[in-house]
């Protein structure tokens, strides 16, 4: 997966000092200040109708206040140099990730 910092300054508004965080199959994480939010993670998720899981993850996030479950503040689909991309703009929570945990 091919997405750097200008492509997320690109398409995510209100954001400032954008660092990445980590690059898997699909997915890009970033770190961001937001205008409204503050400190957020932007999450880039490529092709992303093809799993039915990411929508339901959102759905159900946005849909309930989990306590131990980061917010997700906004998201949107968008179409970068022909490929179908949703960024995802969630709660930062300072710490170790589950998988350090693991």
């Amino acid at each position: 997966m091919q997405v750097d910092i200008g492509i997320i300054t690109k398409n995510v508004s209100d954001i400032s000092g954008v660092t990445h965080i980590a690059t898997g199959g699909q997915k890009a994480v970033f770190k961001a200040m937001h205008d409204t939010y503050g400190d957020v993670v932007i999450k880039t998720i490529a092709n992303p109708n093809k799993d039915q899981r990411i929508k339901r993850e959102i759905d159900i996030v946005t849909n309930n206040n989990f306590s131990n479950v980061p917010k997700i503040y906004a998201y949107s689909h968008k179409k970068v140099n022909g490929s179908e991309y949703l960024f995802i703009i969630e709660q930062f929570i300072s710490g170790n990730n589950l998988r350090c945990l693991l």
